[in-house]
């Protein structure tokens, strides 16, 4: 929560503060796997639920996204390619992918050469770039993603088995 004259604040679902950062940050994004995203002067960084940075606002990319399976997805720059860095912000999966999506269920939809698949936490294809547009993994049902393919939508598994198209 911003107010103008005590800057963001952590609250309870009471309304309470729990944690006033008196403008010390220029942005704070919502709580996900334990951390939300901030942003002051020196750039992004982690805090925990106690509001300690857990990742000092030491990062200049142009975008970084919230951990999901221990990785969180970045760009240096506004066109670059997307990769992947862990909580020590050692990169994991360098910058290679058009588009890429947040892990879920241990795979991460990627987009190279126009194409859709999906890499591992070790960056690994393990569903090959072969769909013309795919979802993450559970955002319809756990297990399962959808994914286009020559104009027919169906689903996979986690092995790339495909399963009933629809509409």
């Amino acid at each position: 929560v911003l107010d103008e004259f005590a800057g963001f604040s952590i609250i309870s679902r009471l309304g309470e503060i729990v944690i006033n950062f008196q403008f010390q940050y220029d942005g704070i994004w919502s709580f996900h796997n334990d951390c939300a995203k901030v942003r002051n002067d020196a750039g992004y960084g982690f805090i925990d639920w106690s509001g300690k940075e857990i990742i000092p606002c030491i990062i200049d990319f142009f975008s970084i996204e919230n951990f999901c399976g221990g990785l969180a997805k970045f760009q240096y720059n506004e066109n670059g390619a997307f990769g992947y860095v862990d909580k020590k912000l050692n990169t994991v999966i360098p910058p290679q992918f058009e588009a890429a999506g947040n892990y879920s269920e241990g795979l991460a939809c990627v987009q190279r050469g126009g194409l859709y698949g999906f890499i591992n936490t070790g960056g690994e294809e393990v569903i090959p770039l072969q769909y013309s547009f795919a979802g993450d993994f559970g955002s319809y049902e756990a297990g399962y993603a959808w994914v286009r393919k020559n104009g027919q939508k169906f689903f996979i598994d986690r092995e790339g088995r495909e399963y009933a198209s629809f509409g």
